[in-house]
């Protein structure tokens, strides 16, 4: 959808009637669901609710809508993390399972055409999830990686579908693209790149975020990157990481494709690819942290973002 200018959504539960609900006392209301995480990644958006419930919009939930909408409610119920990307995303329950719909491999299912919600069988109780354009992974609570989709992750027709990302292990901060994957393990960040045959070691983090040709982490504070979070054209990673000295004291981290965001005491600034007019520039990229005027929660997607106020309005620009 596109939503230049700002514009915002105010999740809201459907138009129903409000049941009353005896105490014994007196009637009261239930209680109505309010957001407890954003969510953004390819052409989706997504609010988790804090009672398990799910709500996207965007043209990759179930068609074109432009307000949040009950997001199969009937299939996904207890979720706790989603992550989205170009055409799939998964979301992971309580219980630990993941559930994947959308196109294609990353769906964990190669026959064309939109699927519902399934869940992924044989990856054991999972933790934290990340997806890229191609593949999708899941951080298992017992440390492992596992990842599936194309970009040779996982052949089709064999069983089980996915397969365990050699080298490295973790405990959070997992993130991947094309280029690889990365953890976070004991407070140590490291990264798998396709190119490369043993894993990459980072140093100290406690958060990371990846783009399709860099990767940032965060540290006491302070920023490194390597690759394309380091300027525009630098896809190989040196072994010397770029300190980001042009910022204050960073909080979190947040990436897509090309762009790489860092909130620090002033709020959010963001650097790199400026396609879609994320940042308050006329460059395509864009090599200084930028402020965009966002200090609450900022999700990125690959052409828009979307930034969560404390009153739980939501506002998104850019096209998708």
């Amino acid at each position: 959808m596109a939503c230049g200018g700002g514009s915002a959504l105010q999740p809201q539960p459907q138009a129903t009637p409000v049941s009353l609900v005896s105490t014994g006392t007196a009637e009261v209301a239930p209680a109505v669901p309010r957001v407890a995480h954003l969510v953004a990644g390819g052409d989706t958006s997504c609010v988790v609710m804090d009672d398990g419930g799910l709500r996207c919009w965007g043209f990759g939930a179930k068609g074109a809508h432009h307000a949040p909408e009950p997001f199969f409610p009937d299939l996904l119920e207890g979720v706790v993390q989603v992550s989205l990307a170009d055409g799939h995303g998964c979301a992971l329950d309580r219980a630990g399972d993941v559930w994947c719909w959308g196109l294609g491999p990353p769906t964990g299912r190669s026959e064309s055409g939109f699927h519902p919600p399934a869940r992924i069988e044989g990856l054991g109780r999972t933790k934290q999830l990340a997806t890229a354009r191609s593949h999708t992974c899941a951080l298992g609570v017992d440390r492992k990686v596992r990842c599936w989709g194309t970009r040779g992750l996982a052949p089709h027709g064999l069983e089980p579908y996915w397969r365990e990302v050699p080298g490295i292990e973790g405990d959070s901060g997992l993130a991947t693209s094309w280029r690889g994957t990365c953890t976070i393990d004991g407070g140590f960040a490291s990264c798998k790149l396709r190119e490369e045959a043993a894993p990459r070691a980072l140093g100290p983090a406690d958060d990371l975020a990846m783009g399709s040709g860099g990767v940032v982490t965060l540290a006491g504070g302070r920023v490194r990157g390597w690759g394309s979070a380091c300027g525009p054209g630098q896809q190989h990673w040196s072994t010397t990481p770029c300190e980001r000295r042009d910022l204050g004291t960073v909080s979190a981290l947040r990436s897509n494709e090309a762009t790489y965001c860092a909130r620090d005491d002033d709020g959010w600034k963001c650097w790199g690819k400026n396609s879609w007019d994320l940042m308050p520039s006329q460059q395509d990229w864009v090599r200084e942290p930028t402020a965009i005027g966002v200090t609450g929660e900022l999700q990125l997607g690959e052409w828009h973002a979307c930034a969560l106020k404390g009153d739980s309005r939501i506002s998104c620009w850019g096209v998708g």
